[in-house]
């Protein structure tokens, strides 16, 4: 296991959004009996990387630490005896407030909040329904996010013979826990499916998504994220006019946000239609249409709504202009694409 281990993890779980929402959900790996990576707080899953987005912490004086904390004081006096044996507050980058939950679990841990879990996990028979799925996974009683749901974590385990590899929170979210990233993401694709189908969820947008993320690592060795475009608007301008997929940039940022044109991925081919984009243009597309969804690529999910803001700009334009637009000829796209000080702009918003 290493850092690089962890980035995949979190990039894998970040790009997709039926299981994450903005900061929500968190990761960690342990590297050691006594080291930790875990997601630091204040970072979505998607910005993660191997500069930034974590932070290293001992799981053992966690574990210890969460031991002494008396029962009988409140939320907030249990978060502030946590925080202060730890020394949290004093670090520049703190941790997940999950991190007591993480540290009580096995080598590989994923806290997600899937809206199929939520859908389940927020009724009030909630473990009824839940142990009919999953009659061996563990079951926590709904506690504050942080000190007290660690606490309740503990306890489940203590009183519990059941396996931590899943856990359902109530009205909070799903935990998935092993020995190795393939059997979290595995365990975590079964849990999300099997709710999906039991409550009748289609989630093919984002089963696409994330095979269109591993081609495009398979092809740049970096991971991206693929965010299915829900922007009711531009869906409409796409139904009316198709033929505005292929159309040409009219102004810089279009051509820096959304790429020449937006490529159509043949089904189980999408790498050769990703490496055929590249190879014309020598940049990589910022969208495209795979099994007729419109999606989003950057370098995490905010980079990619940005994407969104830009091609609405485009359609707009286009929807308005009273006569024939001027298009950008192609040799001022390709200086634009790989111009310095554009470059220079994207990493001050890395």
């Amino acid at each position: 296991m290493s850092l690089s281990d962890f980035v995949t993890l979190s990039k894998q779980a970040g790009t997709r959004l039926d299981w994450t929402q903005a900061g929500g959900g968190n990761t960690s790996i342990k590297l050691s009996p006594t080291v930790m990576l875990i997601k630091a707080s204040g970072f979505s899953l998607s910005e993660v990387d191997e500069k930034k987005g974590w932070i290293e912490v001992n799981p053992q004086i966690i574990a210890e630490v969460l031991n002494q904390i008396p029962d009988h004081l409140s939320a907030s006096e249990q978060e502030l005896f946590g925080k202060t044996q730890l020394g949290f507050d004093s670090l520049p980058v703190k941790p997940s407030i999950e991190v007591y939950l993480h540290a009580l679990l096995g080598k590989v841990v994923l806290h997600s909040h899937p809206w199929v879990i939520s859908a389940l996990a927020c009724q009030k028979n909630w473990k009824e329904l839940w142990l009919d799925l999953y009659p061996d996974s563990l079951t926590i009683d709904y506690a504050t996010p942080g000190v007290p749901l660690g606490l309740a974590l503990k306890r489940e385990c203590s009183s519990s013979k059941k396996s931590a590899s899943i856990g359902l929170l109530q009205n909070h979210g799903l935990i998935v826990s092993g020995d190795s990233i393939e059997e979290v993401m595995t365990l975590q694709h079964q849990v999300t499916d099997r709710c999906a189908s039991y409550l009748n969820v289609d989630l093919s947008d984002h089963h696409t998504a994330s095979r269109i993320q591993t081609e495009f690592y398979d092809c740049t060795q970096q991971w991206w994220s693929v965010v299915p475009v829900q922007n009711a608007t531009i869906l409409a301008y796409i139904q009316d006019h198709p033929e505005w997929l292929v159309q040409p940039p009219l102004f810089p940022d279009q051509v820096i946000y959304g790429g020449f044109s937006i490529p159509t991925l043949t089904p189980l081919h999408e790498k050769q239609g990703l490496l055929a984009y590249y190879q014309k243009h020598q940049v990589w597309p910022r969208f495209v249409v795979a099994q007729s969804r419109l999606y989003s690529i950057a370098q995490t999910v905010k980079k990619a709504r940005d994407n969104e803001d830009v091609l609405l700009a485009h359609f707009m334009t286009l929807a308005l202009s009273p006569s024939s637009p001027q298009e950008l000829d192609s040799e001022e796209l390709h200086y634009l694409v790989h111009w310095e000080a554009e470059k220079w702009r994207q990493n001050l918003q890395q």
